[in-house]
C-alpha cells in the first residue's frame, strides 16, 4: 500500500524544471502605446466658436462609441481626435459626413513624414442616391462610371444594386469639397434589344441626390 502511494505520489509531482514562476510587470514595457487619432478641420471661411464645436462634436461621437472621444486643439487650426479604440475611430469616420454651424468637417490621419496643412484637407466621403437610371442598366460598372464624374468611388450600397430594389442606386463618393456639386449627370445608354438584333441608344439625364 505504502508503495502504490509513493508511486502515486511521484506521479504527481512536478519537475523542478516545471515549477519555476515566471514574474512579469506590465509596468515596465519600454514600448509606448500608439495614439489612435484623426486630425479635423472645420470647412469654413466664417468665424466659429472652437470650445464650441470641440464640445458638441466629442459629446456626439462618445455617446456613439464605447470609449470617450477627446477633442484638442492642433497646429494650425486643426483639431485633433483621440479615440479609446480602433473601432471607435471606424464608427467615427464610417458615420460622415460630420457637420457643425452649417459647415462640413474634413478627416485626415497625422503623418509625422507628411505634416498635414488645412490647404491639404479637401476630401469628404458622401452617400448619393442616382435616380432616372434605366431598367436593367444598375451596375457596377456604371455607379464607378457616374463616380468618375464627380469623384472617386468609394463603395456601392448591394441592396440598391438589384433590379426592383428600389427606383436609386445608392453609391459612396469621395468629393473635393473645394469643386462646385453637380447637380446631375447626362449620360448616354446603349439598350440592347436582343429580340431585333439591333442598338438602341437612349439619352437620360441622371440626377443625383446627396445624403
Amino acid at each position: 500500500m505504502d508503495e502504490f502511494l509513493n508511486s502515486v505520489s511521484n506521479a504527481l509531482s512536478i519537475p523542478s524544471d516545471e515549477s519555476t514562476v515566471f514574474t512579469y510587470d506590465v509596468g515596465c514595457s519600454s514600448s509606448t502605446p500608439v495614439s489612435i487619432s484623426l486630425l479635423l478641420k472645420l470647412h469654413t471661411i466664417r468665424p466659429y466658436n472652437r470650445p464650441s464645436l470641440m464640445k458638441t462634436l466629442s459629446g456626439i461621437w462618445s455617446s456613439q462609441c464605447h470609449f470617450p472621444v477627446v477633442m484638442s486643439e492642433h497646429a494650425d487650426g486643426l483639431f485633433l481626435v483621440t479615440f479609446g479604440c480602433e473601432g471607435d475611430k471606424g464608427r467615427v469616420l464610417e458615420g460622415q459626413p460630420w457637420h457643425f454651424a452649417q459647415s462640413i468637417t474634413i478627416f485626415a490621419t497625422p503623418d509625422s513624414s507628411f505634416p498635414l496643412t488645412p490647404e491639404n484637407l479637401h476630401y469628404v466621403p458622401f452617400w448619393i442616391q442616382v435616380y432616372g437610371i434605366p431598367f436593367m442598366c444598375k451596375s457596377y460598372d456604371l455607379a464607378r462610371f457616374i463616380a468618375m464624374e464627380i469623384g472617386d468611388l468609394i463603395e456601392v450600397d448591394k441592396d440598391t444594386n438589384r433590379e426592383g430594389t428600389g427606383p436609386y442606386l445608392r453609391i459612396r463618393v469621395l468629393l473635393d469639397v473645394n469643386l462646385a456639386l453637380h447637380r446631375g449627370v447626362c449620360s448616354l445608354y446603349e439598350i440592347f434589344d436582343f429580340t431585333k438584333s439591333e442598338a438602341i441608344a437612349q439619352f437620360s439625364h441622371v440626377v443625383m441626390l446627396l445624403l
